[in-house]
C-alpha cells in the first residue's frame, strides 16, 4: 500500500495535478499581475509582498502560492478542485481510481517561455 500525502488536486485546462501540502502555502484571491519583460514569470503583491506568479492558464479569480527552493512563487490559471490525503506514487497521487500526476512547479518555472508570464 501506497503512502498517503496530504495536497491540492488541481486543474489546469483539462487536465489534473497534485501539489503537495509540503509545497502549497496558501490560496489568495488573484491580484493584479503585472508583466516583467524578460522573464518567465510575472509579479504580484500578496499579503505584503512581492511574488513571482507563473501564469498557467486563464484568470479562475485565485492564486495558489507555493514554496519552491525556499522562494514564493503563485500560480494563476489553476481551478482548485480539493484538498485531502491521497495514496502516493513516484508519479503522483491515486484519486477515485486515476493516477494525477504531480504538478513540476519548477520544470513549468525553468521552461517557461523568456519575456511571457
Amino acid at each position: 500500500m501506497e503512502p498517503q500525502v496530504g495536497g491540492l488536486l488541481v486543474r489546469r485546462g483539462g487536465a489534473r495535478a497534485f501539489v503537495s501540502a509540503e509545497q502549497a502555502r496558501q490560496i489568495v484571491a488573484e491580484p493584479r499581475i503585472s508583466r516583467v519583460p524578460g522573464s518567465p514569470l510575472g509579479m504580484a503583491l500578496v499579503a505584503g509582498r512581492i511574488v513571482g506568479v507563473l501564469e498557467l492558464g486563464s484568470s479562475t479569480g485565485a492564486l495558489l502560492v507555493c514554496e519552491l527552493d525556499g522562494q514564493l512563487v503563485a500560480c494563476a490559471g489553476l481551478v482548485l478542485e480539493r484538498a485531502g490525503f491521497f495514496n502516493k506514487t513516484p508519479e503522483g497521487v491515486w484519486d477515485s481510481g486515476e493516477l494525477v500526476p504531480d504538478l513540476a512547479l519548477d520544470r513549468l518555472v525553468k521552461g517557461a517561455p523568456r519575456g511571457e508570464a
